[in-house]
């Protein structure tokens, strides 16, 4: 029951970021912050994992966040700052593979992107509704 829990609330942060970033290509940093204060508040009143564990998955979206201000915001912070939020909730394991299924997902629509469209390679696109689709699949392999 308490999974379940989580697993809508994060279902419905992903969906309300990800419409956002795919509309306006930007996410509000005020959104991860909540989802990351409600994903450690959530777990430590229903602890499922380990903090430890948490801590790590949320390392993820940091790491993101370093290749954001390295890479002069090729990356966006929002994608970062959504990973971190993700990893409180999902934990290390589960945050790795959401995030390495919405890399799976956004290379081929980059690729269709670039050969059908016509699209120029500095084309920014949205990574958020990759990770929320990303999300889906991996509830629905659960």
């Amino acid at each position: 029951m308490q999974n379940c829990v989580g697993e809508v609330l994060l279902l419905g942060i992903f969906a309300v970021t990800a419409y956002r970033d795919w509309k306006e290509q930007m996410i509000c940093v005020y959104v991860p912050l909540a989802a990351g204060i409600a994903g450690l508040v959530f777990h430590l009143m229903l602890p499922t994992q380990k903090l430890t564990d948490l801590l790590l998955g949320a390392g993820i979206g940091a790491v993101l966040l370093l290749a954001a201000w390295v890479s002069r915001e090729e990356i966006g912070y929002g994608d970062g700052a959504m990973l971190m939020a993700s990893g409180i909730f999902l934990g290390f394991w589960r945050n790795v593979e959401l995030f390495l299924t919405a890399l799976m997902l956004i290379v081929p629509a980059a690729l269709f992107g670039l050969i059908v469209k016509h699209r120029r390679k500095d084309y920014r696109m949205p990574f958020l509704p990759f990770l929320f689709v990303a999300y889906v699949f991996q509830l629905g392999w659960r």
